[in-house]
């Protein structure tokens, strides 16, 4: 990842990831979500830990995708966000609006999330294998460095992460 890049969260919740990018010291870290209270708490930690580089920002991951032309980031992240099929399906259309304008997409998603497969489909139905393989990318052997692919789809599994 480029420093310089500008990084949104799609569907932050608790805003883990963004946490971790502010932390690093990209120069504009955008976490989204839907709802208020997780934005006030994210923007809290933000604060207590001194991160003025990130910004909070109230989305509809299954409304209009012409928001993420108020956001024009370098690079989208989502981590979990497939909480229903349509949501699932909002994503995917979030995930081509970020394809179509030049952004990266990287998806992170657990294995036993059933909903992740329709996120799959209906980026398969809107023509997102243009942008990359349209499959989860299991471990270290898929070897990620070396793809250009403009979308990255990683399975995640909880039990085998080596957290230190």
């Amino acid at each position: 990842m480029d420093t310089s890049w500008t990084v949104c969260e799609l569907g932050c919740g608790p805003a883990l990831p963004s946490l971790v990018l502010a932390g690093l010291g990209l120069p504009l870290v955008i976490a989204t979500d839907l709802d208020e209270l997780a934005l006030d708490m994210v923007t809290k930690a933000a604060q207590e830990q001194g991160f003025d580089n990130l910004k909070t920002k109230c989305v509809d991951l299954t409304g209009n995708t012409d928001v993420l032309d108020q956001i024009n980031a370098d690079l989208y992240v989502m981590s979990d966000v497939f909480e229903n099929g349509h949501v699932a399906k909002g994503a995917a259309r979030m995930t081509m609006k970020a394809l179509i304008s030049g952004s990266r997409v990287w998806i992170f998603a657990q294995s036993d999330r059933a909903q992740r497969e329709i996120f799959r489909e209906e980026l398969k139905n809107l023509g997102a294998d243009k942008y990359g393989t349209i499959g989860w990318l299991m471990n270290e052997s898929d070897n990620v460095e070396l793809c250009s692919d403009q979308l990255l789809l990683f399975d995640l599994d909880e039990v085998t992460v080596n957290y230190g």
